[in-house]
């Protein structure tokens, strides 16, 4: 299995074409359709129908389709994060939680930025997610909103899992500046 069959995989299965992946790829249809071979070969599945009107995923297909675009979220990340850079360049790599109170935490915090030249990432993610980004060194900063009726509990697994730990009861979008508190 390789990154390139992978690509022409998420390259079909958005297009729901051959030729039109083809072209998004800038290569032929037999390579690219002989990469989705290799996939189904590769799992033992089929992943396509074809039809003239185009390719539809099989259930199979759509499950293979998301875990092949996490992977490939993920080595985009990681290219965003560490292609290209440079030492004075600054850098926040956020995780949040799906919920509007994470953007506007990051929109919050990038208007406080006061560098001439910095580099930033958001990626809205499941809370389990936005824990393990945080964990593994690809996010900087993991932000969740916290349901009263969860609380406790997930008050619970932030301390066995964050070093660090901030709350505030309106929402991070509302500071002016963020400090780090370690949690004992």
């Amino acid at each position: 299995m390789t990154l390139q069959q992978m690509k022409c995989f998420v390259a079909v299965a958005d297009s729901g074409s051959i030729s039109e992946a083809a072209k998004r790829l800038f290569a032929a249809q037999s390579s690219v359709w002989g990469a989705v071979q290799a996939v189904e070969s590769h799992y033992g599945i089929t992943a396509f129908l074809r039809s003239p009107k185009g390719v539809t995923l099989t259930g199979e297909g759509k499950e293979l389709l998301i875990e092949f675009k996490g992977i490939l979220n993920r080595l985009y990340y990681l290219d965003e994060r560490y292609e290209g850079r440079k030492e004075n360049n600054h850098g926040l790599y956020v995780s949040a939680q799906h919920h509007i109170c994470g953007m506007d935490s990051f929109v919050s915090i990038l208007k406080s930025v006061e560098a001439e030249e910095y580099h930033v990432g958001f990626r809205e993610s499941k809370t389990s997610e936005a824990f393990e980004q945080v964990e593994k060194g690809l996010a900087d900063l993991g932000i969740i909103f916290l349901a009263e009726q969860s609380k406790g509990q997930m008050m619970q697994e932030l301390r066995g899992r964050c070093s660090a730990i901030h709350g505030c009861m309106r929402g991070l979008a509302d500071k002016v500046s963020l400090y780090r508190r370690e949690y004992q």
